[in-house]
């Protein structure tokens, strides 16, 4: 029984090394986001989020291929196999239907950004009812169980918020004044005011949304097991390397 046992050790193993030594390539969601995804005007791509899963793929032997699409439509390429790995997840129960997590790969807090000028300061859910106007929010993306249920439970809440398909969206709606705000990572958000808001103009509001690890979805449908567990043990070796934690420091991020 032991030496069965020996045997079928080996040819997982056997298994699993041959993912490394083929030409293993995956699909990977990127979007124009800034300092997480850069897109330098040769079309290559950079930034944390790029660092981060070409550490793990690199200690896996493989390479990604990055597709350029919404956070709406890359989970739906997600579910049905069209695409491999999305960065930046958020545990759900429905995205447990058809993702596969690893991780943590950093820890991710959800804020408000809005103009300096409002009358007060917004703390809470129930202060967002008081604003003239919705709050931007991206479609399909997860904001935490208390404000899902808050969605569900309170249409005058519900009705508070616009959805979009990118924070660039947002951040234009704002500059004209058609948003009172939008939900955003706090790391994000700070880059956002440094970058591409008046920070004089805007701020991040004390209401902390939702804080949370964010982890690497992977495709059920696309990425077999075989080349999960390798992905698993690839992201182990990064981490306890180092690898991953050199990254978020470079960027003055939060390691989980």
């Amino acid at each position: 029984m032991k030496k069965m046992l020996q045997i079928l050790s080996l040819a997982l193993l056997s298994s699993i090394s041959s993912f490394a030594s083929a030409d293993c390539k995956l699909s990977v969601r990127v979007f124009d986001f800034a300092p997480q995804f850069i897109q330098d005007k040769q079309g290559q791509w950079h930034g944390m989020a790029i660092e981060l899963i070409q550490a793990v793929l690199q200690e896996a032997n493989c390479s990604a291929q990055f597709n350029n699409v919404s956070w709406k439509r890359a989970l739906h390429l997600l579910e049905h196999g069209g695409l491999d790995i999305m960065l930046n997840m958020s545990v759900t129960a429905e995205r447990q239907k058809y993702l596969h997590f690893i991780g943590p790969l950093r820890d991710e807090t959800m804020i408000l950004v809005a103009p300096r000028r409002l009358k007060s300061e917004i703390s809470s859910l129930e202060d967002i009812k008081q604003l003239s106007k919705r709050v931007g929010i991206l479609r399909g993306a997860y904001y935490g169980t208390e404000f899902a249920l808050q969605m569900q439970n309170d249409p005058a809440f519900a009705k508070r918020f616009e959805q979009a398909d990118s924070t660039d969206i947002n951040i234009g709606k704002l500059k004209k004044q058609r948003i009172a705000g939008f939900f955003n990572d706090k790391y994000n958000a700070s880059y956002i005011l440094k970058n591409k808001l008046d920070g004089s103009q805007y701020k991040i509001q004390p209401l902390i949304l939702n804080q949370n690890f964010v982890y690497i979805g992977v495709s059920k449908k696309s990425v077999s097991a075989e080349l999960r567990e390798l992905l698993v043990q690839a992201f182990a070796r990064a981490k306890s390397e180092g690898k991953l934690n050199k990254i978020l420091s470079k960027y003055n991020d939060s390691s989980p």
